[in-house]
């Protein structure tokens, strides 16, 4: 009901009347043509179906996983591109044509009627972080499915496991219970899969006063891969004692987590280091220099400070031939 055909009146030629310019103006099912003639009793054709064109109008955008996507619209259109604005209650479905990542679900909302010829998808969210994903779109009677462009689907690195508020230089930073450990999760929090090829890179962040400050890993490894979901730092060192310092963790296709405020300071005195004279002594005459003794703590860092060396006393003990 309600569809509009165009088309000639055409002449019969030996019996037979051709038309070759009929247009219906909609799609849908069952359609039947009626046709009649000047003193000619009625025929009406079998059903056939007008099948529409699925024309993405606008297309994803780079996402976060568990978040909705940006609106995507799509139109029924006809033949020559015009949007069928008859077009009402058809139900446009959205599923995943190419996984950015793997076993990767889309969320309710992938089913959307027409109105006036759109289908609007306002709710999709995809489950896992990953590159190029693709959709593919399609109904009942239209003339094949569409397929989106690709686009990029990110995670949220989180800091699962922070740096201890307090650590020494020169040795490796401590997390809170254990090593400092990185994860990725959606936009509500649930871990989603991270596999090999996915790395975190992580700097440091530094006060003003520390600026030359240098991080360092004891594996000489600023960049690891996801092992079972997670990464694990735990030979990272800082070589200047400071407060304020921060770690930055960074990723292809994930949003970067920084972790909690810490200082680095000398620890308590663990060892004793000897500075002896450089040049020859003379038997029976004073040492010149004197030897000098350093007090060390466990990242070979000399104790300088009061607390932590007043309670030290060395005694010199001569060994020798």
């Amino acid at each position: 009901g309600g569809s509009l055909l165009t088309g000639s009146v055409v002449q019969t030629d030996h019996g037979i009347g051709m038309f070759r310019d009929l247009i219906v103006d909609r799609n849908g099912m069952d359609f039947q043509i009626r046709i009649q003639g000047q003193n000619m009793v009625p025929v009406t054709s079998d059903a056939f179906n007008v099948t529409g064109v699925l024309n993405i109008t606008v297309q994803p955008a780079q996402g976060l996983a568990g978040r909705q996507l940006s609106a995507i619209e799509v139109t029924v259109c006809d033949a020559l591109g015009a949007i069928i604005r008859t077009e009402n209650a058809t139900n446009v479905s959205a599923k995943i044509a190419i996984d950015g990542s793997s076993n990767t679900q889309i969320s309710a909302g992938n089913s959307v009627s027409t109105v006036s010829g759109r289908a609007i998808f306002k709710h999709l969210t995809i489950s896992n972080h990953g590159p190029q994903f693709q959709l593919v779109l399609f109904a009942v009677n239209m003339n094949g499915t569409v397929t989106t462009l690709p686009f990029d689907v990110q995670g949220l690195l989180v800091v699962s496991t922070e740096p201890l508020a307090s650590g020494i230089s020169m040795l490796p930073l401590a997390g809170e219970s254990g090593n400092i450990t990185v994860r990725v999760t959606d936009d509500n929090g649930a871990t989603i899969g991270a596999d090999s090829s996915t790395s975190v890179s992580v700097a440091l962040s530094s006060p003003s006063v520390a600026a030359q400050s240098v991080l360092q890993s004891a594996d000489g490894l600023l960049s690891k891969p996801f092992t079972s979901g997670q990464v694990i730092f735990d030979l990272l060192k800082i070589d200047r004692v400071a407060t304020g310092y921060f770690l930055n963790f960074s990723g292809a296709l994930l949003v970067p987590a920084m972790s909690h405020a810490f200082e680095i300071r000398v620890g308590r005195t663990q060892t004793l280091q000897i500075v002896l004279p450089t040049q020859r002594l003379i038997s029976g005459s004073a040492m010149q220099p004197q030897p000098i003794v350093q007090l060390l703590d466990a990242g070979l860092n000399q104790v300088t400070e009061p607390a932590a060396s007043a309670s030290a006393s060395v005694n010199l003990t001569m060994m020798g031939p």
